[in-house]
C-alpha cells in the first residue's frame, strides 16, 4: 500500500506544480495597474498640452486685439481671448498687458521720376510695443497629474501654463507724407 500512496503523491505533486491555469490571472494582476497608470499619465499629458496650446492661442488673440484696437478694455481683450480659445472658459486665467514706451521713427523715401528728378519725402511712424502674458491654471483629470504638479513645486496640484506674445502697435494717425 505504501508504494501506491507514494506514487499517488508524486502524481498529485507533479500535476499541481506543472499546472499553469492560474498563471495568466497572476500576470494580469501585475500588468493592469501599470497599464492604468500609463493611461492616466497620457490623459494628464494631453490636458497639459491642451492647456499650453489654449494659452498660446489666448496670448496671440489678446495681442491681435490690441493691434487692431490699441485702446481696448480688459473686457474686450478677455472676450477676444474666449472667442479664440473657448476651452479657457472654465479655467482660471489672467491676462497681463505691459505697454512699453512710445517710439517715433522717421524715414526718408526717395522717389525717382522719369524726367530724372528725385523727390525726397519724410515719413514718420509712431509705434508702441506691447507684451501680452497669459497665465492659465486648470485641473488635471487624474491624480497622476496632480502628483506630477506637486513634484514640480505647485502645492495645489493644478496644471499651469504661461505664454507671452509681443506685438507692435502702429499709433500713427493718418498719412505722414
Amino acid at each position: 500500500m505504501r508504494g501506491v500512496t507514494k506514487h499517488m503523491f508524486k502524481r498529485f505533486k507533479r500535476s499541481t506544480l506543472d499546472d499553469e491555469h492560474g498563471g495568466a490571472i497572476v500576470e494580469l494582476c501585475f500588468v493592469i495597474p501599470i497599464v492604468l497608470i500609463i493611461i492616466a499619465g497620457v490623459l494628464d499629458l494631453s490636458i497639459q498640452m491642451s492647456t499650453w496650446s489654449s494659452t498660446e492661442s489666448a496670448a496671440t488673440a489678446a495681442a491681435r486685439t490690441l493691434i487692431s484696437n490699441p485702446s481696448a478694455s480688459d473686457a474686450d481683450i478677455r472676450s477676444a481671448v474666449l472667442s479664440d480659445a473657448p476651452q479657457l472658459e472654465d479655467a482660471d486665467f489672467v491676462i497681463v498687458v505691459d505697454k512699453e514706451s512710445v517710439q517715433n521713427s522717421s524715414y526718408t523715401h526717395h522717389f525717382a521720376h522719369s524726367d530724372g528728378t528725385v523727390d525726397d519725402r519724410l515719413s514718420t511712424q509712431t509705434t508702441q510695443e506691447v507684451v501680452v502674458t497669459v497665465n492659465t491654471k486648470t485641473d488635471y483629470l487624474t491624480a497622476i497629474g496632480s502628483l506630477f504638479s506637486q513634484a514640480t513645486g505647485h502645492s495645489d496640484g493644478k496644471c499651469y501654463a504661461t505664454s507671452s506674445s509681443v506685438a507692435t502697435i502702429d499709433l500713427t494717425k493718418g498719412s505722414t507724407w
